[in-house]
């Protein structure tokens, strides 16, 4: 956190938002950016990243498809926030499935 008075709760923070690109995740993208952090976007819709980087200095956006594990490996590491309000639903049962989807 920031010894400075008065600075954004999240001033220097980086935080990544999954289905940022409308309804809650965008909501969430830009309180974040209005607290101070800088807001990586990730969603697999670019045209809705794109509005919401347009209108939100601060946001960063990422196209990626969270049911594409390379993709989601290739998402930077080092964040300090995350909120995920996207995932993603198989026909496996959890204790079967290895994340490459084999058995």
């Amino acid at each position: 956190m920031s010894s400075v008075p008065n600075a954004p709760v999240l001033a220097g923070r980086t935080a990544l938002v999954t289905g940022a690109a409308s309804g809650i995740g965008a909501a969430l993208a830009r309180r974040l950016v209005a607290d101070g952090a800088d807001v990586l976007a990730v969603d697999r819709d670019e045209t809705g990243l794109k509005a919401l980087a347009d209108d939100v200095p601060g946001v960063r956006p990422v196209v990626c498809d969270l049911s594409d594990l390379a993709a989601v490996d290739a998402l930077p590491a080092e964040v300090d926030v995350l909120v995920n309000t996207r995932a993603c639903n198989t026909s496996r049962r959890c204790r079967s499935s290895t994340p490459s989807g084999s058995r």
